[in-house]
């Protein structure tokens, strides 16, 4: 019976020394499952554009993406900005000097070089050329593009529907791609609806070459002044980042409209900013970060554009009210046209 019992404990003892491994063999395979978690292996270095964030626009928009795949993907992520576009490569490599194993280079045309230039010197980093397209798709390098011309073409219709004077304008930063891409789309989207509409197109660097053009309130102010009050313009297209508060500023003080852009303005001058063409910049890093995580990084150029809700206009909260019902009606019906592909808006860039 004593025999029996002993043989009994035995097994009893080896069964619970057997348990015993078999979880520490379990907690250590979940341990190093969490370790190899794609989320924990990767810092996100974000090299904004010029001006920084604050400009309620561009910077404050990837920012904002940033901001939200930390929330939703747990990642972690630091970021710089470059004082003048010469120090592009220095905020870049001090990124990556600070662990940052994924760069996304905000600052975008003026990026394209550095991030060229780098991408051979660091080849297990990864970049993402923000906002253009890179010179070079690498192993590791990719980019991220809006159809920045669909989201003006709206605005456009908008402002051709909408002008008294039938005469509008757009005020952009500087003469670039980019720049000029949302408004070759502007231009279509009002020609659309009127063909004989008076256009005006000015360059904040045209007035001022020192300056940084997307922070020089100032001079955006002066330049939206004279269209106002010389060329008979009652609303204004801005794409000039932060310095575009200059336009907003012109716009109250002639109680004239203006349109945002890249994100929605709308709140900061209620009533007078008509609508904001909103680059969701956010959505597209969502989606691109998402996609590192999930099935790793892939050296391709990412385009959202409206049927991508990459590109659209705000909301209109504060000017819904003053806006035709038919215009909005048009407007929504231009959307879905666009979506089908029923309306080939131009474009600078290459249209896959």
């Amino acid at each position: 019976m004593k025999k029996t019992l002993k043989i009994a404990l035995l097994c009893i003892f080896i069964l619970i020394i057997l348990l015993i491994v078999i979880q520490c063999k379990d907690n250590d395979k979940l341990s190093k499952n969490k370790q190899a978690a794609p989320q924990d292996t990767l810092l996100f270095g974000l090299a904004t554009g010029l001006g920084g964030l604050g400009d309620k626009a561009f910077n404050d928009m990837h920012f904002k993406g940033m901001t939200l795949a930390q929330q939703k993907y747990n990642i972690k992520y630091i970021y710089d900005t470059p004082l003048a576009i010469e120090n592009d490569t220095e905020v870049i490599e001090g990124l990556i000097s600070k662990g940052a194993n994924v760069i996304i280079a905000g600052g975008g045309y003026h990026m394209i070089e550095p991030v060229d230039m780098l991408a051979k010197k660091y080849p297990k980093i990864k970049f993402i050329v923000m906002d253009d397209v890179a010179h070079n798709y690498y192993d590791n390098v990719a980019s991220i593009q809006f159809r920045q011309n669909e989201g003006s073409f709206l605005a456009g219709a908008l402002c051709a529907m909408e002008s008294k004077t039938k005469a509008i304008a757009m005020i952009g930063a500087i003469n670039i791609n980019i720049i000029n891409d949302f408004n070759v789309g502007f231009i279509a989207g009002a020609k659309y609806i009127n063909p004989n509409i008076n256009i005006y197109t000015e360059y904040i660097a045209d007035y001022d070459k020192i300056s940084n053009p997307f922070d020089n309130s100032k001079v955006a102010r002066q330049i939206a002044n004279k269209l106002y009050q010389t060329k008979n313009v009652d609303i204004i297209f801005q794409v000039a980042a932060g310095a575009g508060l200059g336009v907003f500023s012109a716009a109250k003080d002639n109680n004239k409209y203006v349109i945002g852009v890249d994100s929605d303005q709308d709140y900061l001058a209620e009533g007078i900013i008509l609508t904001s063409m909103m680059k969701n910049i956010d959505v597209g890093l969502d989606i691109v970060i998402s996609e590192i995580i999930n099935s790793g990084f892939k050296n391709k150029a990412y385009k959202f554009g409206i049927k991508e809700n990459g590109v659209g206009l705000s909301q209109m909260l504060y000017t819904k009210d003053k806006i035709s019902p038919a215009t909005l009606d048009k407007l929504t019906e231009i959307e879905s046209l666009l979506v089908n592909k029923a309306i080939k808006v131009p474009t600078l860039f290459k249209d896959e």
